[in-house]
This record gives C-alpha cells, structure tokens and sequence, in this order.
C-alpha cells in the first residue's frame, strides 16, 4: 500500500514534466500535419485521414488537460486523475509521432513512390466534379515531375475509356502562347496559323465539346489557358451537342513546376497542389545502387512500372546523352567540345565561350546541351537563359531569378547591385549550369551575382558573334570555340530532312535544282531550314525551277536567305 501511494505521489509530482513533453510532442505533430498536407492534399488514404484526425483529438485533449491543470488546485483525487490521464496522451503521442514519420518518409523504392503520386494524379483524372479541374504539381529539379506525366500518358487504361483528347506538352523555360499553341495543334493534327487569335479560335473549337487531358510539363511563367485556346471552365461540364442533345464531358489540365508560387498563379486550388518529395536516405541508396543514371536515360520500364533490375553492360563511354534528331547534323564535334568542357573539373574549365555567325546554330547547340543535361544529378540548377539587347545585366538577373524560381516581384523591387547580391547568395554554395544565348555586348559576371568559384561544381557556357566578346568575358585561348557552316554532306542531309521524303528523290529534275539550292546556302544551317520547309510542299518541278531561278537572280548572302525566303518561294502557277 505504501508503495502505491508513493508511486501516485510520484505521479502527481511529474505531472507537470509530462504536460510540457506533451506540448512538444503535439508541436511536433502540427508541423507533421502541415508536411503531410503540402505532400498529399487529396489525402485519399484512410489511415493518413484517420491519424489526422487522431491528431487534432489529442490536440483538443491537451487544451482540456491544460485547463483541468489550472483548475484542480491541490486536490489530490483530480491531481492524480489528471497525471494518469497526461501519461496515456503522452504514450497516444509518441505513437502517433511514429505513425507521422512513416506517412512522410514511406519505405518504398521509386517506383513506390511514383506509384504514388500517379494515383494521386490518376484519382484527379478520373473525379467527376467542377472542382477537379487544374492539378498542379511541383517541386525542385530532378526529382521525377516529367517521368511522373510521361508514366500518367502510358498509364491511359486507368482512366481513358476512348473518350479522352490526350496532350502532352513541354514548356520550357521561356515558352510562349503561340509555341503551346503549336504543340497543342500538333498533337491534334489541326492546322496550324502562326497567328494566337485564329489558332486559339480552332483550339478551342475542337476541345469544346469533346473531354480533353493536357498534360503540361515544366512550366516556369504564369500561360493564360483562355489564350491558348483551352476551353473554360475546367472540370466536369455539360455541354450541348448538335440535335438538342447534351453530355457531360471531363475538362482536365495537369501542369508540373519547380515553383509553388507559379500553381497558385495558375489558379490551382490548395488541394489540387501537390508537391513532389525527395527520397529518404535509404531508398535513396537503394536506387542508386539499382542503377539511377539508367532510369534517368532511357530504361525506365514504363509498361512494367518497374526500375529494370541490372545496369546495361554496354554504356556509352561519355556521361553525357547524344541527340537522336535532325538538329544534331553537323553538331558532333561542337556538341563534344561543350560536353567535354562541363566534365572537366579543372579550374580552367568553369568558363566556356562559343561564337559563330548568325544562324550557324548556336542556340540549337545550346539547347541541345540542355535536353542532355536535364534530369542530371551533376549539376541543382539547370538554367537556359537568353541575354538579348538593351539592359543585358538586368535581362540576365531577371531570367537567372525564373530559372531559379525566386520571387520576381521582389527581385523587380531591388536595384541592379542588390538583385546581384541576391542572386550570388542563392548560387553561392550550389552546383549549377548556366547556358546563355546571344551576348552582344561584354558584361561583367559579377555585375549579374554569378559566383565562378573552382571548388564548386559551377559552368557557365555562352554564346556569342564575337570571338572578342569571349576573351573580354574572360575565356582562356583554349576555352573558346568557333562554330562554322556544315560540309556538303550535311547540309544536304539537314536540307532533306526539312523538305521530307518524296519529291527530291522521286524527281530527278528536282534533285538536280535542290542541289544547287542547297549550294547557295553555304552551310548554314538557319538558311537551310528555313529553305527546306518554305520547299516542304512543292510538288511541282515548276515550282523548284522557279525558286532556284529567284535564289540565283536576286542573289541573296546565305544569312540573308531565312529573312527573304517569302520573297523567293513564289508559286508560278498561281501569281
């Protein structure tokens, strides 16, 4: 009996120890209600909603003990009742801390958790409401956004009956109403105009009485889906068919971002955000010891949902992935020298400047080290930027600050220095690889907030006319390129493609005229895309004998050609 009571007194003493460990424990909780709901606002699992529930229990538990404590006094009986009833919230706590860490961090390998957010993502699809229109889901660089939408595309058969318009669009840094629009209408097989009003016009025509899915990856600034020509509102609508009938049609848009901000922007609810997470630890180390760079490539078994259990034993010797399009003619070696340069390691590498006339293929070059970089580890930050003319350091600081996701309101508010100093403390201590387009004029890297510092993993590659504009940037000698035209065999290789099978080795007439056409392009490659496509739909060996009679006559310089090449391309059956 003595020992009871002084285990009860013993009690009594601690009760205010476990009240404050209490406190911290359902501290803790919070946040791990917060956590939960940024990474899965649906919620769609049972036990996640049964324990957030539970939670907020032993939240309003605790303002009742709290309040029975100040009340109780001295009372032995209510003190006593109080310590026992603090021990087992305290232990209820503990126990749903653990259940907490589980439903943040799940054992899983990546497909798991791909599996996971495809069912969020599939559950979006497939809800039948006005509220499940806009799906937006972000998160940082690398961590699986567009393997996600790519593995929602093959995964039809979980939510499309046949009924579903399916698009997948890739944004891109920079990316325009009238390029979504192109893609858009690619996809579809609609014409497509050139011009935002009368393609939004047939966009929408086509989607408005039919249920469509866009899938809209990597987006980074707010796109005005009116403008696209995306019919509103999103959701379940009904819609009135020809003879009097109406149906119900499903209107959905799924777009990934590295920016939360940007799916608030795009009118996307709190629970139609979801974030995407990095893996923990250990099935971090699971998966790159399952062969990560080989799912990042090429070998995700989309159809099996499955990461594929061996590494191929045959790789490429570089780490780096080489192009399978027709901007790669011509662009090996170039392509080479750039990759080369960003896996060099050495102090002498962190710059490397490109230059070239107008229309060589500068830009294509970059973008090309882009697409193969992109989903990378080497490098946190990717960024594509384009420094055009007028204000080139706040052009640059401003694409830089998109790139990077930062908020361009606040970065619009600071002067040029401060913007600088914002920038270098973000970029400071991270790995990153800047590709800037089109320098005109010399500026000074620091003026911008890039740090070059040797004991980072940090490139920048640019591009410019100027082979003076490199040294001034501050390139060694062997740290610059020069980018010329294409040899003959390339050049006629890249000329075909653009033109397309058929009329060139069908006609020998033709043949002999694309020849001499390809020859007063010289090269380069601007001209002879330009001149291919403007050639793409003349079947008519008139038409080619006309056109190669204007190419000669007026004499044009091959820079001048895609400027003028309406000029030359006249149909001499019609006008």
């Amino acid at each position: 009996m003595a020992r009871v009571i002084v285990a009860n007194i013993g009690s009594i003493i601690n009760i205010s120890g476990r009240m404050k460990n209490i406190g911290v424990a359902v501290a803790k909780l919070r946040a791990m209600q917060i956590a939960l709901r940024r990474l899965d606002p649906l919620l769609c699992s049972k036990q996640c909603i049964h324990w957030m529930n539970s939670v907020d229990t032993l939240q309003r538990l605790e303002q009742d003990i709290k309040v029975g404590y100040g009340e109780c006094g001295l009372k032995y009986s209510k003190r006593l009742h109080l310590s026992k009833k603090a021990n087992l919230m305290l232990y209820r706590a503990i126990d749903l801390l653990g259940q907490g860490g589980e439903f943040l961090h799940p054992k899983s390998h990546l497909h798991g958790t791909m599996n996971f957010y495809k069912k969020k993502v599939i559950g979006f699809i497939n809800a039948v409401d006005n509220n499940s229109g806009l799906l937006g889901i972000w998160g940082t660089g690398g961590m699986g956004k567009t393997c996600l939408l790519k593995l929602v595309s093959h995964s039809r058969s979980e939510y499309d009956d046949d009924s579903f318009n399916i698009m997948s669009v890739r944004a891109g840094i920079g990316c325009t109403v009238s390029q979504v629009q192109e893609a858009i209408a690619t996809n579809m097989g609609l014409s497509v105009t050139h011009n935002e009003t009368s393609q939004a016009n047939i966009i929408r025509d086509h989607l408005s009485d039919v249920s469509f899915l866009l899938l809209l990856d990597d987006l980074w600034e707010y796109l005005d889906l009116e403008a696209v020509g995306i019919p509103l509102p999103l959701g379940s609508v009904v819609v009135s068919l020809q003879g009097g009938l109406a149906r119900q049609k499903q209107r959905k848009v799924v777009l990934t971002t590295r920016n939360m901000n940007l799916c608030d922007k795009m009118g996307c609810s709190h629970d139609n955000t979801i974030k995407m997470e990095c893996l923990d630890e250990e099935d971090a180390w699971k998966l790159y010891r399952r062969g990560w760079s080989v799912f990042i490539n090429r070998d995700f078994d989309i159809e099996g949902n499955r990461l594929l259990p061996e590494i191929q034993p045959e790789q490429e010797s570089s780490s780096w992935k080489y192009p399978r399009d027709d901007r790669f003619l011509g662009m090996v070696g170039f392509y080479n020298k750039v990759c080369y340069s960003i896996e060099d390691k050495g102090t002498q590498s962190l710059l490397l400047g490109v230059w070239g006339m107008r229309g060589v293929g500068k830009t294509t070059l970059l973008r090309l080290v882009r697409d193969a970089y992109t989903g990378n580890t080497c490098f946190k930050h990717i960024m594509f930027v384009g420094a055009g003319t007028g204000s080139v350091v706040n052009n640059v600081q401003h694409a830089i600050a998109v790139n990077l996701g930062l908020d361009l309101a606040m970065m619009s508010s600071l002067d040029e220095l401060s913007r600088a100093m914002h920038i270098f403390n973000y970029l400071e201590h991270e790995s990153f690889l800047l590709l800037l387009d089109d320098i005109r004029e010399p500026f000074n890297w620091w003026a911008v907030g890039l740090p070059i510092l040797s004991h980072r993993r940090q490139k920048i590659i640019f591009v410019t006319r100027s082979r003076a504009a490199c040294a001034l940037m501050g390139c060694h000698a062997a740290n610059i390129i020069e980018m010329w035209c294409l040899g003959k065999n390339d050049a006629w290789s890249l000329f075909k493609d653009k033109v397309g099978i058929g009329i060139i080795d069908d006609h020998p007439q033709v043949h002999h005229l694309a020849k001499q056409m390809v020859s007063r392009c010289g090269g380069l490659p601007l001209a002879l895309c330009a001149l291919g496509r403007a050639m793409s739909n003349k079947r008519d060996p008139r038409e080619w004998r006309s056109a190669c009679g204007q190419l000669t006559a007026i004499g044009l310089e091959p820079c001048e050609i895609d400027e003028k090449v309406g000029t030359i391309i006249i149909d001499p059956l019609y006008g």
